[in-house]
């Protein structure tokens, strides 16, 4: 690893064998992820960094950003598309723009939806991974106006309980 890090190159070779060790998804429970605890998750990460800073950075902008936030906001067709093929290809994930960083309620990149997919217009800085992924996580504004309810509407569908009554 000594060589890579004296020629700032990131080892590709050890990616199948970061997949095959099954630690991507770390804390994802289901779609072949591994579901383990946070503790677990944070321990497997620091033995990867005892190795190589370059190669935890990897695997957490892979699993704790990319994978994670699939999980997390993905739909259960993306979730079954994406997470399971994610043990063996590699994902990356940008939410920093040049003027708001990582401000998400400031995002001026949109993504409009067409035939073949989708147009991105914006700029974003420090995408991880993105040099070498095959998988790419975005964060951009969607042009289609999206209905949502206020929080009254909500908490009228609600069934009330002691918790709720003073919130």
């Amino acid at each position: 690893m000594a060589e890579y890090w004296e020629k700032a190159e990131f080892p590709f070779q050890i990616i199948p064998k970061l997949g095959a060790i099954s630690i991507a998804g770390g804390t994802i429970k289901g779609y072949g992820c591994p579901g383990v605890s946070l503790t677990a998750s944070a321990i497997a990460s620091a033995e990867i960094a005892w190795v190589d800073a370059s190669c935890s950075t990897f695997i957490l902008v892979h699993s704790s950003l990319a994978m994670l936030t699939i999980a997390l906001c993905g739909t259960e067709e993306q979730k079954q598309k994406y997470l399971p093929s994610l043990a063996q290809l590699v994902a990356c994930w940008d939410l920093i723009e040049p003027d708001y960083g990582s401000d998400a309620s400031s995002l001026k990149t949109t993504a409009t939806k067409v035939k073949r997919g989708w147009i991105l217009e914006g700029q974003k800085r420090w995408i991880g991974n993105n040099t070498f992924a095959d998988v790419l996580v975005i964060f951009c504004r969607s042009k289609r106006r999206i209905q949502r309810e206020t929080w009254r509407e909500a908490n009228e569908r609600r069934q009330w309980s002691m918790g709720w009554r003073s919130a």
